[in-house]
């Protein structure tokens, strides 16, 4: 006991020295009580829930693009005939065919599922936010709070678009 005596007395000379030490303890020590490391595990449950349909969705565009540009696809599937011989490249030469021709249907599937996914995530994040804060969780209707998570899941994804539309200009103008 005296060592750990010793040991607080210690840490709490540091705490008091250095001001900065002193809050990154008394801001861990409040997310541990308001249960952060909870809403944390939930916001990255429905993160990387949401990766599935994230992928769904990129295949359903990728095949919309192959589709759209036949010259791409065929280019893409030389290139896979010269990379991968053998069964694995026919396999993957035909689940990609496979992907072109359902892009509809997985497009509709991905779309409801970020939908789905993200209304969660969005719906955690608030209650995380409010709980690490210490606030009440917001009264709201059912509904209404979708419509509200709904347009701030649209505008992350606006917002993700932009930033990668100025990222692919930015990289072609200064290459």
């Amino acid at each position: 006991p005296a060592i750990v005596d010793s040991a607080k007395a210690r840490f709490a000379q540091l705490r008091e020295k250095h001001p900065w030490l002193d809050h990154a303890v008394r801001a861990w020590s409040a997310l541990s009580h308001r249960n952060g490391n909870a809403y944390a595990a939930a916001i990255t449950y429905f993160s990387f829930l949401a990766l599935f349909p994230l992928l769904l969705l990129v295949a359903a565009i990728t095949g919309f693009v192959l589709h759209a540009h036949p010259a791409a696809q065929q280019s893409l599937f030389d290139h896979i005939t010269r990379s991968v011989p053998g069964t694995f490249g026919t396999t993957l030469h035909n689940s990609i065919q496979t992907a072109i021709k359902a892009r509809t249907g997985v497009g509709i599937v991905g779309l409801l599922g970020v939908i789905v996914t993200g209304l969660g995530w969005i719906g955690n994040l608030r209650t995380a936010i409010d709980g690490v804060w210490g606030c009440p969780p917001a009264k709201r209707n059912f509904f209404k709070g979708k419509l509200e998570n709904l347009y701030i899941l649209v505008g992350l994804g606006l917002g993700m678009l932009i930033s990668l539309g100025l990222t692919v200009l930015g990289t072609a103008l200064t290459d």
